[in-house]
């Protein structure tokens, strides 16, 4: 009996045919894989800059267009028949799914950095550590570091005109004082620089005061300038004549000071080897004595304000401390707050509210209407991307020298996308916060490895 053999011309065409099917396949596959590309740039843009969405609500968009997204592509725009082991909810999530969280990650990522850094082209023209900044008319003067002092027109503060600057080799701007039209420049690598701002564009260097030692903190008052330094101690010029200042005050010599305040007759200032407080009268500049001290144990004092009968004061370990000074011989503690382990830092008063800085946590709005009791008077934190160096208030804006971030300014009233309640500031991140990225890390993984499984686990059945 003979076999019949089946033409050799069916095997052929059987075999054509299922290359078809493939490449049917494959392109619907590359088709379906780079809309979804398309889908991950448009979503990005959409979520930073239409839907302004940040940390878990950033999060909970990314999840929606991961798990959601590709049934509606499928289904409804390509309209693909489910098909099991071919064409099912595990190849519908994997295909393209680490080429969108790419492309979605970099793109939301560039984009919500641009609107955060708004001035980013100042940054790479002036990329220095701002230190701190006074603003008179409109006009911020801001001690830029290494950048020295920069002039910079504000009054249109989103379209920032830079009108002067002043720089020599080796400067390191870092405090101001101003008054009228000649400012006082602490030089950390100098001395204080005086000079005359009247014609921004040209800024004369009308004299120094040369030190040897770098300067912690400076205040100007009734034509004398008080400096802090350190090791050097307390020194008080007379700047009657700008160009030719003189030395009337120095005190705590080999010592630093670290924080200044001047009321009245009154130069409060703190000797942190001395964890002490003191206020020196100088009523008659020639008889200067100290008439009260403050001291804690193994503790400093960063800043002071005053405010009627109170003065507050930021710590590094108690927080802020308020304290009666109605009797000035004998300051009596009222009320002490600590809103965060981290050590407060700067403090700046204005009318009824109490900006009270820390490294970490950001700036506490507090309202000290009154002192006495602060018990739910803290319900805004604004945490900037830098360290708030100074501060001041213009109006309803608070301005921020924020070191490596420059001028970031805050509307009062409603601080913007960074305020939380009570210590549990963040910084204000990239759109999904770091716990986004973290789940995100470890969503991704685990959907890789459990459609790997079942596609294993089907392989190995036939």
């Amino acid at each position: 009996m003979v076999r019949k053999r089946k033409p050799k011309y069916l095997v052929k065409t059987k075999k054509k045919a299922i290359e078809e099917e493939k490449n049917k396949k494959r392109t619907i596959e590359e088709k379906f894989y780079w809309v979804k590309v398309i889908v991950a740039v448009i979503s990005a843009l959409f979520g930073v800059l239409v839907f302004d969405l940040r940390g878990w609500w950033m999060f909970l968009y990314l999840v929606g267009f991961i798990l959601i997204w590709p049934f509606i592509q499928s289904f409804l725009i390509f309209r693909l028949p489910y098909k099991k082991e071919q064409w099912d909810w595990k190849q519908i999530l994997k295909t393209g799914i680490g080429a969108f969280f790419f492309i979605f990650m970099l793109v939301s990522t560039a984009c919500f950095t641009l609107v955060t850094y708004s001035d980013y082209k100042d940054q790479v023209t002036n990329p220095a550590d701002t230190y701190d900044i006074i603003i008179d008319n409109n006009t911020a003067y801001v001690a830029d570091g290494e950048n020295g002092l920069l002039i910079i027109n504000i009054q249109n503060y989103n379209h920032r005109e830079l009108l002067g600057k002043y720089y020599i080799r080796d400067i390191d701007a870092r405090l101001i004082e101003k008054s009228a039209t000649t400012l006082y420049l602490a030089d950390h690598n100098y001395g204080i620089r005086i000079l005359d701002v009247s014609n921004p564009s040209v800024i004369i260097d009308l004299g120094n005061i040369p030190t040897n030692c770098s300067i912690t903190q400076m205040q100007f008052n009734n034509s004398k300038l008080i400096f802090g330094t350190e090791n050097s101690g307390l020194y008080v010029y007379d700047c009657s004549n700008s160009s030719n200042p003189s030395n009337i005050l120095h005190l705590e010599s080999n010592k630093t000071v670290s924080s200044i305040e001047i009321s009245t007759n009154l130069i409060i200032y703190s000797i942190p080897s001395e964890h002490a407080l003191k206020f020196l009268n100088i009523s008659n500049i020639d008889s200067s004595e100290i008439i009260s001290t403050i001291s804690l144990t193994n503790d400093t004092f960063n800043d002071i304000e005053i405010k009627n009968n109170f003065i507050f004061l930021s710590t590094s370990y108690n927080g802020l401390l308020i304290y009666n000074i109605s009797d000035i011989v004998s300051p009596q503690l009222v009320n002490a707050v600590n809103f965060t382990l981290n050590p407060g830092q700067q403090l700046l008063l204005h009318d009824n509210i109490l900006f009270y800085n820390t490294p970490d946590n950001g700036t506490f709005f507090i309202d000290i209407e009154n002192p006495l009791d602060l018990t739910n008077k803290t319900n805004v934190v604004y945490n900037s991307l830098g360290n708030a160096y100074n501060l001041q208030v213009v109006g309803d804006y608070l301005y921020i020298a924020d070191g490596v971030r420059g001028i970031d300014r805050v509307y009062i009233p409603d601080p913007g996308p960074s305020p939380v309640a009570n210590d549990t500031a963040s910084k204000r991140t990239v759109p999904f916060g770091w716990e986004g990225i973290m789940f995100a890390g470890l969503l991704i993984p685990v959907i890789a490895v459990i459609t790997g499984k079942h596609q294993k686990k089907n392989s190995n059945q036939y």
